[in-house]
């Protein structure tokens, strides 16, 4: 896949890529916070079972919506 600078897209794809990746900074953001949060803890004995309590299933389908091609 080649690559497009910025200057090259048309005004649909430069607001696309302009979301993604404020997108991106914001979770990247909360990615950062959470770190912090669990620095506190040893996990690492932590079952893998428990790591992924609760019903995830509709952050899992945002996430692979924003992982789909175009």
């Amino acid at each position: 896949m080649s690559r497009k600078s910025y200057s090259q897209l048309d005004l649909i794809e430069r607001h696309r890529v302009n979301l993604w990746w404020r997108m991106r900074e914001r979770l990247q953001q909360h990615i950062e916070a959470l770190n912090k949060k669990l620095d506190a803890y040893d996990l690492s004995d932590m079952p893998a079972a428990e790591s992924g309590g609760g019903d995830m299933s509709e952050l899992d389908k945002v996430l692979d919506r924003m992982q789909r091609p175009e």
